[in-house]
């Protein structure tokens, strides 16, 4: 993904959220280790932490990730966990 264009504010979290699309979640956001402009390419990559059962939704999961926000060069600039609740295999989500 190459950034056209970055506003100010959460910009790059928010390109790297979409290159990780999940179901709503709790993240805990840190300043940028690197700066991001505007035409830089970026990579997103994410690892499961964890996973376990839901106790009160027997069709649903509870995962935790972490996500990295990597520039082409390879550095990182930005990194953060989250918390997903997902549905379990063969399971549909009722909204």
């Amino acid at each position: 993904m190459t950034i056209t264009r970055v506003g100010a504010g959460n910009g790059p979290y928010s390109l790297t959220l979409v290159l990780n699309l999940a179901p709503p979640f709790s993240a805990g956001f840190a300043p940028p280790l690197t700066p991001v402009f505007v035409g830089d390419t970026i990579y997103a990559e994410s690892t499961v932490l964890s996973k376990r059962e839901s106790k009160s939704r027997p069709t649903q999961g509870i995962v935790t990730v972490r996500t990295v926000g990597l520039k082409a060069d390879g550095k990182e600039f930005m990194s953060f966990e989250r918390t997903v609740l997902v549905p379990k295999r063969g399971a549909g989500i009722e909204i």
